[in-house]
C-alpha cells in the first residue's frame, strides 16, 4: 500500500504518465477522422506548408498563423530527413503518381501535432501554477493536472488543426518563463526569462489576433506576484534606455517597411482598406511612451516609484518586437522571409477591419448560459477571483488595494475576451484554457490557503463537470462539422487564392476530373499506409515512398513526368489495384536474397546472399497477393527473373499511337535489371 502511494506521489506520475495517457487518448481522436474531413483549417494549413517548403508565401494570412507555420515547417523538415514523410514541397507532388497520397500523409502528420501541443500547453500551465503555489500537496497537484487535461476545449480541438491552439501554447510558454522567475535565480537569468516571455507572447500574437487579451494579462500577473512575493529585478539605467530605444527603432522599421509593402490580390487577407488600426496605434504609441518614460524616470519622482514596472514592461515589449524577426528563420531566401514579415505585420497592425463581435445583452446572457454547460471552470473561476480579492483584507492596505485592482483588471480582460474576441462557438472554447491557471493562482487567498479539503473538493467538482461536458464532445465534433466532411471542390482546390491554381492544375493533370478517378484516388489516399507497407515488402531493396504509388485504371499516370505516360486501357481484373513505379525509387544497396533458398519453405540463415555488384530490383511475391509487371519499352529481361505471360494487356497512350503492353505475372522471387523501365502491379487475391 505504501509503495502504491509512493508511486502516485512521484512527480513523474503527474508530470509524465498522466500527460502521456491523455496524449494517447487525444491522438486516437485525431486519428479517427480521415485526412479530408475538415478543409478549414486543416487543408488550408497543409497547402500553406507545401508552399512554405517551396519557398513561396502562404496564401492564408488573415489570421497570420505564423507561430503554427514556424513550428510545423521545422517539424516536417525534421520528419522528412528521417523519412517519416515522403515529400513536403508543392513541387514534389509533380513527381507523384497520386498526389493525394502525399497530401493525406502531410495532413495527418500536422494534425497529429495538435494533441502534442494541447498536452504540452496544459503541462506548462500546471507547472506554472506549482511554481507560484508551493503550498499545494501532491494530491492537489495531481488533480490540477487532471483538471487541465480534461478541459472540454482540449477534447474538441484534438480532432483538427487550429491557430488558436498554437497561440495559447506560446502563451503558456510565456507564462511558464514568468513562473521560473519565482525561483531564487541570478538577476541576469530572471531578466532573460522575462525577455523570452515577451518573445513567446509575441509569437502567440503572431499566430492568432484574439490572444491580445492574454498579452495584456502577462504584466498584470507579474505585478501581482511582485506585490505578494517580493520579487525584484534590477536593470542598469543605461541598458534600460538602450532596450527601449532599440525597441522603438524596430517598431518604426516594421511600420515603415509594411506601409510601403503592397499585398497583391490572391492572398487571403480579408481586407479592403489598409491604414493604422487600433492595434497599430497602441503598439506604436506604447513603444514611444515607453522610451520617453524610461528616459525621464530618474528625473521625475513619481515615475521613479514605478521603476520596476517600467523595467519589466520594457523587457516584455522588446521581446515582443524581437519575435517578428523569427520570420527570417522560415525561408532560406532572406527576401522571401522579409516579405512574409511585412505581410503579417501589415495584416495585424495596418488592416482596418471590424474586430469586435459584441452581441446584444439578451443574446450575450443566453450564450453565456449555454457556455456554462460545457465550461464550468469559467463560471467558478470568476467567483474565486472575487473571493480571493475580498479575502486579503488582513494584509497591508496598500498591497490589498493593489491586489483588488489587479484581480479585477484580470477579470475584466477575461470577460472582454468572451464578448469581443470570441464567437461563442465550440472551437472558441479554447480561449478559456488559461482560466483554471489564473483561478488556482488565487489559492493564495486567506479563505482557501489553509483549507486543503475545500480545495480538493473544488478540484473534484470541476473535474466532474469537465467529464460530464466531454461525454457528448465526439458527437458534437461530428454534428458541428457536418457542413464540411468530404467536399471535393474544397479538397481539390486551395480554398483561398494564390495556392489554388497551381494545386488545382496539378491534381487535374495527375488525376483528371472523372468521378471514378477521384473516388479511386481518395480511396487509395485513405488507405495509403496499407498500400505503402505492401509495396515496401514486395520491392525489397527500393526506398519506396508514397510518390511511387498510383492506380491501375484508364486516365491515370504510370510515369510522373512523361506526357504520354498514361494508361488508356486496363483489364477489369486489374482495375483499381496498386501500381508501383518502383524503379524510380532509390536503390538501398542492401543484401540481395539467395535465389536458391528464398522460395523454399525454410528459415535458413543464408536466405540473404552477399551484396550483389549489379544494381538490380528485388521482387518478392507473397501468397496473399498477385504480383504483375509490365514494361514501358521493349527490354531484355534479367536472367534471374522467370516471368509468366498472362492473357491481360495494358494499353499506354501517347500523342501519336496506342501501344499494347503485355502483363507478366511474378510467381517466384526475381531480380530485374535496374536499367529496365518496368512497373509493378500489386493485386490482393480474393479469398
Amino acid at each position: 500500500m505504501i509503495r502504491i502511494l509512493d508511486f502516485f506521489r512521484n512527480p513523474y506520475f503527474r508530470f509524465f504518465i498522466i500527460p502521456l495517457v491523455f496524449f494517447l487518448f487525444y491522438y486516437q481522436i485525431s486519428a479517427d477522422f480521415p485526412f479530408w474531413f475538415i478543409y478549414d483549417m486543416d487543408h488550408i494549413t497543409n497547402l500553406d506548408l507545401l508552399l512554405i517548403h517551396n519557398e513561396a508565401l502562404p496564401a492564408h494570412i488573415n489570421h497570420t498563423g505564423f507561430g503554427m507555420y514556424l513550428l510545423l515547417s521545422f517539424a516536417q523538415s525534421f520528419a522528412k530527413c528521417f523519412h517519416f514523410l515522403s515529400h513536403i514541397k508543392l513541387d514534389d507532388l509533380q513527381q507523384s503518381l497520386n498526389p493525394l497520397l502525399i497530401v493525406g500523409e502531410n495532413l495527418d502528420f500536422i494534425r497529429g501535432f495538435t494533441p502534442v501541443i494541447l498536452v504540452c500547453t496544459s503541462l506548462l500551465m500546471g507547472l506554472s501554477i506549482f511554481r507560484f503555489q508551493k503550498n499545494l500537496s501532491w494530491l492537489e497537484q495531481t488533480l490540477v493536472m487532471i483538471l487541465l487535461l480534461t478541459l472540454p476545449s482540449l477534447y474538441y480541438h484534438s480532432a483538427f488543426v487550429r491557430t488558436e491552439t498554437y497561440a495559447l501554447f506560446y502563451w503558456s510558454l510565456s507564462f511558464f518563463c514568468l513562473s521560473l522567475t519565482s525561483i531564487k535565480n541570478s538577476n541576469n537569468r530572471n531578466l532573460i526569462l522575462i525577455f523570452f516571455s515577451g518573445v513567446f507572447v509575441g509569437l502567440a500574437f503572431l499566430t492568432k489576433l484574439q490572444v491580445v487579451f492574454y498579452v495584456c494579462l502577462l504584466p498584470l500577473i507579474l505585478f501581482y506576484f511582485k506585490a505578494n512575493y517580493k520579487y525584484f529585478y534590477n536593470i542598469n539605467y543605461k541598458t534600460e534606455i538602450l532596450i527601449s530605444f532599440l525597441n522603438l527603432l524596430l517598431v518604426l522599421f516594421y511600420f515603415a517597411n509594411s506601409w510601403t509593402t503592397v499585398i497583391p490580390p490572391g492572398f487571403a487577407d480579408f481586407s479592403a482598406v489598409y491604414g493604422l488600426n487600433v492595434f497599430g496605434l497602441a503598439y506604436l504609441g506604447f513603444s514611444f511612451i515607453n522610451f520617453i518614460l524610461n528616459l525621464t524616470k530618474n528625473k521625475i519622482k513619481l515615475l521613479n516609484k514605478f521603476s520596476y514596472e517600467l523595467s519589466i514592461v520594457s523587457l516584455l515589449i522588446f521581446g515582443f518586437s524581437i519575435s517578428f524577426l523569427l520570420h527570417l528563420l522560415i525561408y532560406d531566401n532572406l527576401a522571401a522571409s522579409q516579405l512574409y514579415l511585412s505581410y503579417n505585420f501589415k495584416v495585424l497592425f495596418l488592416r482596418r477591419n471590424s474586430y469586435s463581435q459584441i452581441q446584444s445583452l439578451s443574446s450575450m446572457i443566453e450564450t453565456y448560459w449555454d457556455y456554462t454547460k460545457v465550461f464550468w471552470p469559467w463560471v467558478v473561476g470568476s467567483l474565486i477571483f472575487v473571493i480571493s480579492a475580498l479575502s486579503l483584507k488582513n494584509r497591508d492596505k496598500s498591497i490589498y488595494r493593489f491586489n483588488v485592482l489587479i484581480l479585477f483588471a484580470v477579470l475584466f480582460l477575461l470577460f472582454a475576451n468572451t464578448t469581443a474576441g470570441t464567437r461563442f462557438m465550440l472551437r472558441d472554447l479554447i480561449w478559456f484554457l488559461p482560466m483554471p491557471v489564473l483561478v488556482f493562482l488565487m489559492f493564495k487567498s486567506k479563505i482557501l490557503e489553509k483549507m486543503s479539503v475545500l480545495r480538493i473538493v473544488i478540484l473534484l467538482l470541476l473535474i466532474g463537470f469537465n467529464l460530464k461536458a466531454n461525454q457528448s464532445m465526439l458527437e458534437r465534433i461530428n454534428l458541428n462539422y457536418n457542413q464540411y466532411g468530404f467536399n471535393k471542390k474544397k479538397i481539390l482546390k486551395g480554398v483561398y487564392g494564390n495556392s489554388r491554381y497551381p494545386y488545382e492544375k496539378l491534381l487535374i493533370d495527375k488525376i483528371g476530373k472523372e468521378k471514378d478517378h477521384l473516388k479511386d484516388a481518395f480511396e487509395q489516399a485513405n488507405f495509403r499506409q496499407y498500400y505503402l507497407n505492401w509495396a515496401k515488402r514486395i520491392f525489397l531493396n527500393r526506398e519506396i515512398n508514397l510518390s511511387h504509388i498510383g492506380i491501375v485504371n484508364e486516365g491515370f499516370r504510370f510515369h510522373p513526368t512523361k506526357r504520354e505516360g498514361r494508361i488508356t486501357y486496363s483489364p477489369d481484373e486489374l482495375k483499381g489495384t496498386m501500381l508501383v513505379n518502383f524503379q524510380s525509387a532509390r536503390n538501398k544497396g542492401t543484401k540481395v536474397p539467395n535465389s536458391d533458398l528464398i522460395n523454399e519453405h525454410s528459415e535458413y540463415l543464408q536466405k540473404f546472399s552477399k551484396a550483389s555488384s549489379a544494381k538490380v530490383s528485388v521482387l518478392i511475391p507473397y501468397r496473399d497477393t498477385s504480383l504483375y509487371v509490365f514494361f514501358a519499352e521493349a527490354s531484355v529481361l534479367h536472367e534471374h527473373c522467370n516471368l509468366h505471360r498472362t492473357d491481360m494487356k495494358i494499353k499506354i497512350g501517347n500523342m501519336l499511337e496506342v501501344k499494347d503492353r503485355e502483363v507478366f505475372e511474378v510467381k517466384e522471387m526475381c531480380l530485374l535489371d535496374e536499367n529496365v523501365e518496368v512497373y509493378g502491379i500489386i493485386s490482393a487475391k480474393k479469398i
